[in-house]
């Protein structure tokens, strides 16, 4: 079945809309502070070594995008 043009711009509009916060994370300032929430941001994980850093890594990982993710903080 093949989509029609209004239907086809919708789907890339909505793909766009969802793709751009990841597509300006590396492009953002990187901040270490929120002055909107008075509180430090997570810091960027580093790789595990141990088996109990692995174990913490999607913690720490949750973490960071939280704070970091793109046009999350103006």
């Amino acid at each position: 079945m093949l989509m029609t043009r209004p239907r086809r711009y919708l789907v890339l509009a909505v793909l766009a809309v969802l793709v751009a916060p990841v597509l300006a994370m590396p492009f953002a300032p990187f901040k270490t502070v929120s002055l909107q929430e008075n509180r430090r941001l997570a810091s960027a994980p580093t790789m595990p070594t141990t088996a109990s850093e692995w174990r913490k890594l999607p913690r720490v990982l949750d973490a960071y995008l939280a704070d970091h993710f793109g046009f999350r903080d103006p």
